[in-house]
């Protein structure tokens, strides 16, 4: 078994005050489409494809 290993760049990390005043600043965004457009794409029974 190998074992894994992970590099991890922390350059672009940023102190805990600046991370929340980024969250503070953004809004929830909500996606939504209508079931015909949700499952329009899968073909009715029986169907040619």
């Amino acid at each position: 078994m190998r074992n894994m290993v992970i590099d991890m760049n922390d350059e672009q990390l940023h102190p805990l005050d600046q991370m929340q005043a980024f969250l503070d600043g953004t809004v929830a965004v909500e996606f939504a489409v209508t079931a015909e457009e949700r499952y329009g794409f899968i073909a009715p029974h029986g169907a040619a494809l």
